[in-house]
């Protein structure tokens, strides 16, 4: 028989710890270096005890040849993350009482993902031990897709924002706010003529009901 290890074992609660961030890729090795360095001492002592794993949004399929770049934010992400800020009426950061600054914040937030691909399971992996997609933007429950002017034209303006964080032009800018102004325009007009329709198809049902009940011609007709 082997003897017993007097080796000091390493024991600690299960925690999950939450780093509340927006973690684009060009600091995923800055988070990984700040785990690995954190868990040192309880990997010296028993081994990795713990799993990293990255939330990313889920994306909808489209033409990533027409990103000059490597890059794997769709621009259905992009009219979504403009959409929501402009609903805003007031918040901390950013609302829709400044469009031209989240239009900014939006589009440079996605070229922070250059070269980095949520698909390639390798590179993913480099980093992090496992992923967890979330369907942030529920694009299946859209009523309609988006316009393919919006996607076209969110593509452009993708393409026309600079490297390293620089400010898209006002031209830009404003031609995001137009699309987007636009495509919930559209969008609103489509979520009223659905609720306007079930409401009349609710009176229609009412009305129905109440002949039915009081009309036995009406329930001889019906039936």
């Amino acid at each position: 028989m082997q003897a017993a290890s007097h080796q000091p074992c390493y024991t600690a609660p299960k925690t999950i710890v939450y780093l509340d961030r927006n973690n684009t890729p060009d600091i995923w090795g800055d988070i990984k270096k700040t785990v690995d360095e954190t868990s040192r001492e309880a990997v010296a002592l028993g081994g990795k005890r713990h799993r990293t794993v990255v939330l990313l949004p889920k994306q909808e399929r489209f033409d990533k040849t027409l990103y000059r770049r490597k890059n794997p934010i769709c621009p259905h992400l992009i009219f979504e993350c403009c959409n929501r800020i402009f609903k805003r009426r007031e918040h901390g950061c950013l609302s829709g009482e400044n469009k031209p600054k989240a239009v900014e914040v939006v589009l440079k937030f996605a070229k922070l993902h250059d070269d980095f691909d949520f698909d390639d399971e390798e590179q993913v992996s480099s980093y992090f031990d496992d992923v967890l997609c979330l369907d942030f933007m529920k694009y299946a429950e859209r009523r309609q897709p988006l316009l393919p002017e919006t996607i076209s034209g969110l593509i452009d303006a993708y393409n026309a924002t600079p490297e390293n964080f620089g400010v898209p032009s006002d031209q830009v800018i404003q031609s995001v706010i137009d699309l987007v102004d636009r495509q919930m325009e559209r969008d609103s007009i489509i979520e009223g003529d659905i609720a306007g329709k079930q409401i009349i198809n609710n009176d229609n049902a009412t009305t129905v009901n109440n002949l039915e009940s009081t009309s036995p011609r009406w329930a001889c007709l019906t039936t």
